[in-house]
């Protein structure tokens, strides 16, 4: 297992190569932090339902913890995908960012690992966007920059 488990489950988004004419660097810095802001809740939006990156279903939880969802009082199956206490997508941010591009990952090494062992372990896909939700995610930004008069 690694040491830093955020370096495993994070991504990485940059504005490279896209064709925007951007003259301020605050309007830059601002549609970067919109353009984060919409992937975090593209990818959150897609956990709700369920769905791994690839748009398959969530590997079923274990009997196991099925069974100590329920002691908790739970239930046992799913539409509560991996939001149990909810502090691990809180903790869900950005970890970093420059001028062109961001890194969503996550404050805690705790919670770190605990997406860590959805990714890996229980084959839950969660981080990461398709070229659809990148598509969209950009889009948004693009209009909410037009909207606000940035761009």
């Amino acid at each position: 297992m690694a040491k830093n488990p955020d370096a495993i489950v994070k991504i990485d988004i940059s504005f490279h190569g896209l064709d925007i004419p951007v003259v301020q660097d605050w309007v830059k810095k601002e549609m970067l932090r919109h353009l984060a802001m919409m992937c975090r809740a593209i990818m959150h939006r897609r956990i709700r339902t369920g769905k791994n990156v690839d748009g398959s279903p969530f590997k079923a939880y274990t009997k196991e913890y099925a069974k100590w969802k329920i002691k908790k009082g739970r239930k046992a199956g799913g539409k509560d995908w991996l939001t149990f206490s909810g502090q691990m997508l809180a903790a869900h941010i950005i970890t970093w960012a420059d001028s062109e591009r961001f890194t969503l990952g996550f404050t805690y090494a705790t919670e770190a690992l605990k997406a860590w062992v959805n990714q890996v372990k229980y084959k839950r896909y969660f981080i990461g966007l398709t070229e659809a939700e990148e598509a969209e995610a950009l889009a948004n930004t693009v209009a909410h920059a037009r909207a606000e008069g940035w761009i």
